[in-house]
Protein backbone atom coordinates (compact mmCIF):
# COMPACT_ATOMS: atom_id res chain seq x y z
CA UNK A 1 0.00 0.00 0.00
CA UNK A 2 2.81 2.38 0.94
CA UNK A 3 4.61 1.67 -2.37
CA UNK A 4 1.40 2.36 -4.31
CA UNK A 5 0.96 5.73 -2.59
CA UNK A 6 4.58 6.66 -3.28
CA UNK A 7 4.15 5.65 -6.94
CA UNK A 8 0.96 7.74 -7.24
CA UNK A 9 2.75 10.68 -5.63
CA UNK A 10 5.66 10.37 -8.05
CA UNK A 11 3.32 10.13 -11.05
CA UNK A 12 1.34 13.18 -9.85
CA UNK A 13 4.59 15.13 -9.42
CA UNK A 14 5.78 14.15 -12.89
CA UNK A 15 2.46 15.19 -14.48
CA UNK A 16 2.56 18.61 -12.76
CA UNK A 17 6.26 19.08 -13.62
CA UNK A 18 5.67 18.11 -17.26
CA UNK A 19 2.75 20.53 -17.50
CA UNK A 20 4.87 23.37 -16.03
CA UNK A 21 7.80 22.64 -18.34
CA UNK A 22 5.46 22.40 -21.33
CA UNK A 23 3.79 25.73 -20.55
CA UNK A 24 7.14 27.42 -19.90
CA UNK A 25 8.54 25.90 -23.10
CA UNK A 26 5.57 27.27 -25.03
CA UNK A 27 6.13 30.72 -23.53
CA UNK A 28 9.84 30.63 -24.35
CA UNK A 29 9.03 29.54 -27.90
CA UNK A 30 6.49 32.37 -28.27
CA UNK A 31 9.03 34.90 -26.95
CA UNK A 32 11.70 33.66 -29.36
CA UNK A 33 9.24 33.80 -32.25
CA UNK A 34 8.26 37.34 -31.31
CA UNK A 35 11.92 38.40 -31.08
CA UNK A 36 12.50 37.06 -34.60
CA UNK A 37 9.38 38.85 -35.84
CA UNK A 38 10.61 42.11 -34.26
CA UNK A 39 14.00 41.73 -35.96
CA UNK A 40 12.37 41.03 -39.33
CA UNK A 41 10.16 44.13 -39.02
CA UNK A 42 13.02 46.36 -37.74
CA UNK A 43 11.21 46.87 -34.44
CA UNK A 44 12.59 46.81 -30.88
CA UNK A 45 13.09 43.43 -29.20
CA UNK A 46 13.08 44.83 -25.68
CA UNK A 47 13.19 47.92 -23.51
CA UNK A 48 15.65 48.16 -20.64
CA UNK A 49 16.08 44.38 -20.73
CA UNK A 50 12.33 43.67 -20.65
CA UNK A 51 11.33 41.63 -23.70
CA UNK A 52 7.96 41.32 -25.35
CA UNK A 53 5.76 38.83 -23.44
CA UNK A 54 7.93 39.04 -20.30
CA UNK A 55 6.11 37.96 -17.15
CA UNK A 56 5.58 40.37 -14.28
CA UNK A 57 8.11 38.39 -12.23
CA UNK A 58 10.67 38.86 -15.03
CA UNK A 59 10.00 42.62 -15.11
CA UNK A 60 10.36 42.90 -11.33
CA UNK A 61 13.62 40.94 -11.47
CA UNK A 62 15.03 43.05 -14.31
CA UNK A 63 13.60 46.41 -13.18
CA UNK A 64 13.41 46.35 -9.37
CA UNK A 65 12.38 50.02 -9.15
CA UNK A 66 9.06 49.61 -11.00
CA UNK A 67 5.93 50.81 -9.27
CA UNK A 68 2.44 49.46 -9.82
CA UNK A 69 0.05 52.10 -11.21
CA UNK A 70 -2.94 49.84 -11.81
CA UNK A 71 -3.67 46.16 -12.23
CA UNK A 72 -2.04 46.17 -15.68
CA UNK A 73 0.36 49.16 -15.63
CA UNK A 74 3.80 49.23 -14.04
CA UNK A 75 6.22 52.14 -14.43
CA UNK A 76 9.59 53.57 -13.52
CA UNK A 77 11.64 56.68 -14.18
CA UNK A 78 14.29 56.21 -16.90
CA UNK A 79 16.48 58.07 -19.35
CA UNK A 80 15.28 57.43 -22.91
CA UNK A 81 16.99 59.13 -25.82
CA UNK A 82 18.97 61.32 -23.41
CA UNK A 83 15.74 62.63 -21.84
CA UNK A 84 14.01 61.96 -18.54
CA UNK A 85 10.95 59.82 -19.07
CA UNK A 86 8.50 57.51 -17.42
CA UNK A 87 8.62 53.99 -18.85
CA UNK A 88 5.34 52.14 -18.50
CA UNK A 89 4.99 48.42 -19.05
CA UNK A 90 1.49 47.18 -19.90
CA UNK A 91 1.07 43.64 -18.61
CA UNK A 92 -2.03 41.55 -19.30
CA UNK A 93 -2.42 37.86 -18.49
CA UNK A 94 1.13 37.97 -17.11
CA UNK A 95 2.61 39.00 -20.48
CA UNK A 96 4.13 42.36 -21.40
CA UNK A 97 2.20 43.60 -24.41
CA UNK A 98 3.01 47.31 -24.63
CA UNK A 99 5.78 49.75 -23.76
CA UNK A 100 4.93 53.42 -23.24
CA UNK A 101 7.53 56.18 -23.01
CA UNK A 102 6.21 59.46 -21.60
CA UNK A 103 8.76 62.26 -21.58
CA UNK A 104 8.99 64.30 -18.38
CA UNK A 105 9.86 67.64 -19.96
CA UNK A 106 7.44 69.89 -21.79
CA UNK A 107 7.25 68.87 -25.41
CA UNK A 108 8.18 71.28 -28.17
CA UNK A 109 8.20 70.83 -31.92
CA UNK A 110 11.98 70.73 -31.68
CA UNK A 111 11.96 67.84 -29.17
CA UNK A 112 9.21 66.07 -31.12
CA UNK A 113 11.20 66.36 -34.36
CA UNK A 114 14.37 65.10 -32.63
CA UNK A 115 12.48 62.06 -31.32
CA UNK A 116 10.94 61.55 -34.75
CA UNK A 117 14.43 61.52 -36.30
CA UNK A 118 15.55 58.98 -33.68
CA UNK A 119 12.57 56.72 -34.42
CA UNK A 120 13.11 57.03 -38.20
CA UNK A 121 16.78 56.10 -37.82
CA UNK A 122 16.23 53.14 -35.50
CA UNK A 123 12.90 51.68 -36.61
CA UNK A 124 12.14 52.94 -40.10
CA UNK A 125 10.20 55.83 -41.52
CA UNK A 126 7.37 57.17 -39.41
CA UNK A 127 4.26 58.56 -41.13
CA UNK A 128 3.47 62.24 -41.46
CA UNK A 129 1.86 63.81 -38.41
CA UNK A 130 -1.94 63.59 -38.34
CA UNK A 131 -4.49 64.93 -35.87
CA UNK A 132 -6.64 62.41 -34.03
CA UNK A 133 -8.43 62.05 -30.74
CA UNK A 134 -9.10 59.44 -28.08
CA UNK A 135 -10.74 59.36 -24.67
CA UNK A 136 -8.22 61.91 -23.36
CA UNK A 137 -8.82 64.39 -26.20
CA UNK A 138 -7.02 65.62 -29.29
CA UNK A 139 -3.45 64.73 -30.17
CA UNK A 140 -1.08 64.94 -33.12
CA UNK A 141 0.63 61.66 -33.97
CA UNK A 142 2.85 59.91 -36.43
CA UNK A 143 3.01 56.14 -36.65
CA UNK A 144 4.85 53.23 -38.13
CA UNK A 145 3.15 49.93 -38.76
CA UNK A 146 5.27 46.91 -39.68
CA UNK A 147 3.52 43.56 -39.72
CA UNK A 148 1.80 43.30 -36.36
CA UNK A 149 4.08 45.87 -34.69
CA UNK A 150 3.15 49.51 -34.34
CA UNK A 151 4.77 52.66 -32.99
CA UNK A 152 2.69 55.75 -32.20
CA UNK A 153 4.57 58.97 -31.51
CA UNK A 154 2.23 61.66 -30.19
CA UNK A 155 2.00 65.14 -28.74
CA UNK A 156 -1.02 66.14 -26.70
CA UNK A 157 -1.99 69.27 -24.82
CA UNK A 158 -2.86 68.46 -21.22
CA UNK A 159 -4.02 71.48 -19.26
CA UNK A 160 -1.33 74.07 -19.94
CA UNK A 161 1.47 71.71 -20.93
CA UNK A 162 2.24 69.63 -24.00
CA UNK A 163 3.13 65.99 -23.43
CA UNK A 164 5.16 63.82 -25.79
CA UNK A 165 4.73 60.07 -25.76
CA UNK A 166 5.82 57.00 -27.71
CA UNK A 167 3.78 53.81 -27.59
CA UNK A 168 5.24 50.53 -28.84
CA UNK A 169 2.85 47.63 -29.23
CA UNK A 170 1.93 44.61 -31.26
CA UNK A 171 -1.49 44.38 -32.85
CA UNK A 172 -3.50 41.21 -33.12
CA UNK A 173 -3.64 41.45 -36.93
CA UNK A 174 -0.79 41.92 -39.33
Amino acid sequence: MKKALVAIGIIAFLVVAAKFVGERGGTISAIQSLQQEADAQKMPREFFGVKWLASLDDIKRLRPTIQQESQELFSEQVIYGERNAKMTYYVKNNSTLMFIVTFADLATMESFNATQAYLNKNYGTMSDIASMSDTQGAKDCSKRVAGRFRIDHCMRKLDSKIQEQIIFYRTSKG
